[in-house]
């Protein structure tokens, strides 16, 4: 799977859940400012730095997603054997 595919995907898993996902720019955390996920309120949300390279992007948003209850959301097998290898990487 290509890594805009499995990126779009990703952020339709994000979607299931209600959590929402930007691109931002955290030069201001530093070089190691890569993401991560909060919530905003009532808003559940992965914030992701939009200096990263796409694969970077894509291994954070799986780690963060590999954080929420998935179970009982359609997850095609390649996302979510993306997902479970971020996390242990994490």
């Amino acid at each position: 799977m290509k890594i805009d595919d499995l990126a779009h995907e990703l952020e339709e898993v994000a979607r299931k859940l209600s959590v929402r996902v930007s691109y931002e720019d955290l030069r201001w955390e530093g070089p190691g400012g890569k993401g991560g996920s909060c919530r905003v309120h009532d808003e559940r949300r992965i914030i992701i730095n939009k200096a990263l390279n796409k694969e970077d992007r894509a291994r954070i948003l799986a780690r963060e997603l590999g954080k929420f209850p998935l179970e009982e959301i359609s997850v095609p097998p390649r996302v979510r054997e993306f997902i479970d290898d971020s996390r242990r990487e994490g």
